[in-house]
């Protein structure tokens, strides 16, 4: 769960739900102020196909961005469902093959709610601690 609040942004700085919402194009919705919430939820099968394991998994996210300091509008609210699985073989160069079908409540797009995507991931459970030089956060 995250909330975002930009307070005396400059003008046109805008923030989106891109990468919050699976299956929505969120870089078209755009606000000052964003509330998200994802869950997952996670099945591991005991099956080791000649190498290949298996995690079943589901999934529902929300996000909300908006305006003015009115966040909680049914206007600025999406969320999606869906269910997936990820295949892994740690010998293989792309270790894991990740295929998900969702349904988002509601579409910005001319396209269908259903969505179907296929994709190779690398994911870590940690991210790598890096240290640098003090700087200004960016507003995304």
């Amino acid at each position: 769960m995250e909330y975002l609040q930009g307070i005396n942004r400059l003008p046109g700085e805008q923030i989106d739900l891109k990468g919050w919402i699976r299956g929505l194009a969120g870089h078209k919705v755009v606000g000052t102020s964003r509330f998200t919430f994802s869950l997952e939820s996670v099945f591991f099968p005991p099956w080791n196909v000649w190498g290949f394991k298996f995690a079943w998994y589901g999934f529902g996210d929300l996000g909300v961005v908006s305006q003015n300091s009115r966040l909680l509008d049914r206007d600025n609210m999406f969320s999606s469902v869906g269910i997936g699985c990820r295949i892994r073989n740690e010998s293989l160069v792309f270790r894991t093959l990740q295929i998900r079908i969702g349904y988002l409540f509601k579409n910005i797009d001319d396209g269908g709610n259903w969505a179907v995507v296929v994709n190779s991931q690398e994911s870590s459970f940690f991210d790598p601690v890096g240290f640098s030089r003090p700087e200004i956060v960016s507003y995304k």
